[in-house]
């Protein structure tokens, strides 16, 4: 895993906006922070230790600020390889996680209106494109993760204790496509923003394909926080660890389970959506208590201050 905590340059620089800015006593500039990459599991089971130690050193020493603009990227890999099966399965798995559980875990600003991090399922190019042709051949798996889907799809729209609609047809469209991509390149185009609108900030959604051969996970804000990191690290390593390791049997299990529990009705809370997925070792409590900060004391990315020194 590589952690990337980016404040776009655009957002501060050269002249401090009162209504973004940490503070209107300072020039502030963007900065990205990056980690090398983490391949020790005893530093992820132990809650980032390194990371925190060389956190707080930066708090110590500099005079830091975040805002609605900084966000937190995770890429996963698989040792620095990255085949086009698993970047697909991962996106179709993304795409029945997100609204359930990847946006609930983030922000509401990066939910609802930050540029930097829309949502697949809803902006990209693979959710938008109606130029879909739909004999082209599926490549790796795909005929069989569609097969069984479609098949779900179906049983569940007769299901009074389902609730199917457009977004969930819209989602398996979207898989077709992907499936249909054959090469890394060409999934990376199909995960880009369908209009980046006038004002050009990015064209990538809120996942997307690395040129470093990873998945980038663009969900969560920027923060310091390390146990909110290594929660997120948690989730998008245990997302692409079902992509990497299942059989196409078994990845066809997880993505169908996990498509039933997000169509059930009454709609299923995120706590249904981790556990369908074997996340739910993970103590409630540690996810609970970012989701009720959001709704108050960190409602506002822009009013965050200076970081206070530890």
């Amino acid at each position: 895993s590589i952690l990337v905590m980016q404040c776009p340059k655009e957002i501060f620089f050269p002249f401090p906006n009162p209504q973004t800015s940490p503070s209107t006593e300072y020039i502030w500039y963007g900065t990205e922070l990056n980690t090398p990459i983490i391949a020790d599991c005893d530093e992820i089971s132990n809650g980032l230790p390194t990371l925190k130690k060389a956190l707080t050193s930066l708090q110590k020493n500099m005079i830091i600020g975040l805002n609605a603009g900084c966000g937190l990227h995770i890429h996963v890999s698989d040792g620095g390889r990255l085949s086009l099966q698993t970047a697909q399965r991962v996106v179709c798995l993304v795409l029945v996680l997100e609204a359930s559980l990847l946006m609930p875990f983030s922000h509401p600003y990066r939910q609802k209106e930050s540029p930097y991090c829309v949502p697949v399922t809803a902006e990209s190019r693979a959710a938008r494109n109606a130029d879909e042709n739909m004999d082209t051949i599926l490549e790796n798996d795909g005929p069989l993760q569609l097969v069984n889907l479609i098949d779900l799809y179906k049983k569940l729209i007769d299901d009074e204790k389902h609730h199917v609609d457009g977004l969930h047809r819209n989602m398996v469209s979207a898989m077709h496509r992907i499936y249909q991509q054959r090469s890394l390149k060409d999934l990376e185009e199909l995960l880009r923003k369908f209009d980046s609108g006038v004002v050009r900030t990015s064209t990538r959604c809120a996942l997307a394909i690395s040129r470093h051969l990873s998945v980038e996970f663009r969900y969560p804000a920027a923060t310091f926080d390390v146990d909110y990191i290594g929660l997120w690290v948690h989730l998008s390593r245990h997302v692409f660890g079902l992509a990497l390791a299942a059989t196409d049997v078994e990845f066809s299990e997880v993505l169908c389970g996990v498509f039933e529990v997000v169509t059930r009705r009454p709609r299923a809370g995120w706590e249904a959506v981790v556990k369908a997925i074997g996340l739910d070792w993970i103590e409630r409590e540690r996810w609970a208590k970012y989701i009720d900060q959001f709704e108050k004391c960190a409602k506002d990315l822009n009013k965050q201050g200076i970081m206070p020194a530890r």
